[in-house]
């Protein structure tokens, strides 16, 4: 929990030194304000298996996010499932978590289709539950909520449409993650998203 809150300490400080200075390049388009949603992102990320291999996971990832200014506070929650075995004995093991990020602008251009590089520091936690099957039995054991803290840079398209206030926003991110296993290591992670943004 202490990293966690010293993350979140974080960000309060970081609000207000950014929100302090004025947006990189010029004019921007109307609305200052936004709303940000993404059912559809691609996350691959480096963990240790069960069998104690490090490899690149798939995760299924849903994130909302609500930008004021050059500041966005985004929330994402993502699932895995991961398993080995055969019919007669098998392990799984599914990790649900969700986590916080602060995303402070770093360059922006004003061009028809906006593009911008951002970076960004993040805290959550994720649970671990692990299935062992064998023959007709089934036992299910969970860990405890595990912190992690990390960081991000990121690029973004924004693509109008027309003259409304929606967005079609593309993402690709490069993260690494601490903490959370029982030996805390880093965890490197890519992440690309298609979304829609509400600009007011």
């Amino acid at each position: 929990m202490k990293s966690a809150q010293l993350t979140f300490a974080l960000f309060l400080f970081l609000g207000s030194v950014v929100q302090a200075k004025e947006p990189l390049n010029g004019p921007q388009r109307s609305g200052k304000n936004r709303v940000w949603v993404s059912p559809l992102i691609l996350s691959q990320q480096f963990e240790r298996t069960n069998e104690q291999i490090q490899e690149w996971r798939q995760i299924q990832t849903f994130a909302a996010s609500y930008q004021q200014g050059s500041l966005e506070f985004l929330v994402e929650y993502e699932q895995h499932k991961v398993g080995s075995g055969n019919e007669t004995s098998s392990i799984e093991t599914e990790t649900k978590g969700i986590n916080f990020w602060l995303h402070f602008l770093e360059f922006r251009t004003s061009t028809a289709i906006p593009w911008r590089i951002y970076m960004g520091i993040g805290a959550g936690g994720f649970e671990e539950s692990v299935t062992t099957n064998f023959m007709d039995e089934s036992r299910t054991d969970r860990g405890g909520l595990k912190n992690q803290v990390g960081t991000k840079l990121g690029s973004e398209l924004q693509i109008p449409f027309f003259e409304s206030k929606l967005e079609l926003i593309v993402r690709a991110e490069s993260r690494i993650f601490y903490g959370g296993k029982i030996q805390a290591e880093l965890r490197p992670s890519l992440q690309g998203s298609l979304g829609l943004a509400y600009k007011f």
